[in-house]
C-alpha cells in the first residue's frame, strides 16, 4: 500500500512562524504543536556583517536568524524522517531569508512556495487559501 505524502506548511512571517501538517487525502490542517515560534530577536546596533560566510549580510538581520532558528527546529524533524515535503509560505523577504538558512537536509524536500503572508491564517482557513498550489499533489 502506497503511504500518504506527508506535507508540512511553514506559515511565516518576520515576527511568527508555526509549521501546518496537511493530514492525509482529506487535506485537514493541524499545527504541529511544538513547531510554533515568536520572533524574539532584537535589532542590532552595529551594523551588519557582510564578506564571507555571511549571507549577503543577514546575520545581523533579525528576521534572519528567526528563519535560522525556525530552520534548525524543523532540520531535526527532517532528519528524523517526520514529512515529506515542506511547503513554504512567506512575504517575499522572508522567503529569502529562508533560502539562505535552509540547511542542506531540507533541500530535497522542498515543495512549492507561496509568496505571501500566510501566519494570520487558521488551520481550518489553510486548506483554501493553499488551494491548488499544495493539493494537487495528492
Amino acid at each position: 500500500m502506497v503511504r500518504a505524502l506527508r506535507r508540512w506548511v511553514l506559515l511565516a512571517d518576520t515576527t511568527r512562524a508555526r509549521v501546518v501538517e496537511i493530514v492525509g487525502a482529506s487535506g485537514e490542517a493541524r499545527t504541529v504543536a511544538n513547531l510554533v515560534f515568536r520572533n524574539d530577536f532584537k535589532s542590532c546596533a552595529g551594523p551588519a556583517k557582510t564578506g564571507p560566510g555571511s549571507a549577503a549580510g543577514d546575520e545581523g538581520d533579525p528576521s534572519f536568524r528567526f528563519a535560522v532558528r525556525v530552520l534548525d527546529e524543523i532540520s531535526s524533524h527532517a532528519a528524523e524522517d517526520a514529512f515529506d515535503l515542506l511547503v513554504l509560505a512567506a512575504p517575499p523577504p522572508m522567503l529569502l531569508h529562508l533560502h539562505n538558512a535552509m540547511p542542506a537536509n531540507m533541500l530535497t524536500r522542498l515543495g512549492p512556495e507561496i509568496a505571501g503572508n500566510l501566519a494570520h491564517v487558521s488551520d481550518s482557513g489553510l486548506v483554501h487559501e493553499l488551494g491548488d498550489q499544495v493539493f494537487r499533489l495528492h
